[in-house]
């Protein structure tokens, strides 16, 4: 492996970091405004192993509807534990009251999956939401 390409695989958060600034700072964020994480191949573990800043995510067209199609809600309030994002962080993503009281009555309806398996799901989002 070229020593430039190891560099870069040895720390996957400050890349991404520095991918996202330099098309800020380069304007070029409107050239790749439809740019997306799951399409490039990013997936919701490698999420939490970067744990970057919402504005990294938000640059790759993250929402709070996204995350749920892939399955983030899963991951219950151990996802805020881990993110520790604001509520401005998540209201960034999309996360409002319209969208998480639609969230909810999806997951209530969700007869395929166990009561203990919603209750989790319910308490996926901002700290103020949880059921806990």
């Amino acid at each position: 492996m070229p020593a430039d390409t190891k560099a870069v695989g040895s720390n996957p958060s400050a890349t991404m970091d520095s991918l996202v600034m330099a098309l800020q700072v380069n304007r070029m964020s409107e050239k790749f405004s439809k740019i997306d994480w799951f399409k490039i191949g990013l997936t919701i573990l490698d999420m939490i192993n970067m744990k970057l800043p919402v504005r990294v995510y938000k640059s790759f067209n993250i929402t709070f509807e996204s995350i749920v199609e892939k399955k983030a809600h899963e991951y219950g309030e151990t996802w805020q534990n881990v993110f520790n994002w604001s509520d401005e962080d998540w209201k960034s993503l999309g996360f409002t009251e319209a969208a998480h009281q639609e969230y909810k009555n999806k997951v209530r309806n969700n007869f395929n999956v166990s009561e203990v398996k919603r209750k989790v799901m319910l308490n996926f989002g901002p700290r103020h939401v949880q059921e806990v």
